[in-house]
């Protein structure tokens, strides 16, 4: 799998940001079976010290200038922030800088199989596009 067909495949599923109105339903909004996606995936965010910025305005810029604090004070720091402007790698960042392509397409890849694996594929509409994204 490359980076674009990464993006095909995380953008299959339901994608709540891009549609104008929408009802949510237990198959594709259910925190139960994403905490079981999670579990599956080795509960990553189980090992990991998390700051959740939450409110109305201004997370993503406190939330990049938390991260480069961090990452200038010699932290390994991860930031996860929506929506993008040009490419999903915007939202995933490492010390900073953008996912890589490749380690984009790799961890989806990876998704997609656990996905299959479980039964729950694109089709299913289990997972939305933003569980994929976040886990």
């Amino acid at each position: 799998m490359n980076f674009d067909q990464a993006c095909d495949y995380i953008y299959s599923f339901t994608d709540y940001e891009k549609k104008d109105r929408f009802a949510y339903d237990t198959r594709s909004w259910n925190l139960v079976a994403f905490r079981r996606f999670l579990d599956a995936l080795g509960a990553p965010d189980g090992r990991l010290s998390i700051v959740h910025a939450a409110g109305t305005n201004g997370k993503g810029a406190a939330a990049a200038a938390l991260a480069a604090l961090l990452t200038s004070a010699g932290k390994k720091t991860g930031l996860y922030t929506s929506p993008h402007l040009a490419t999903l790698r915007e939202r995933i960042r490492v010390d900073g800088a953008m996912i890589p392509a490749g380690d984009f397409a790799r961890i989806a890849a990876r998704l997609k199989g656990l996905q299959e694996k479980s039964g729950h594929g694109a089709g299913g509409g289990y997972r939305t596009t933003f569980e994929l994204l976040t886990a």
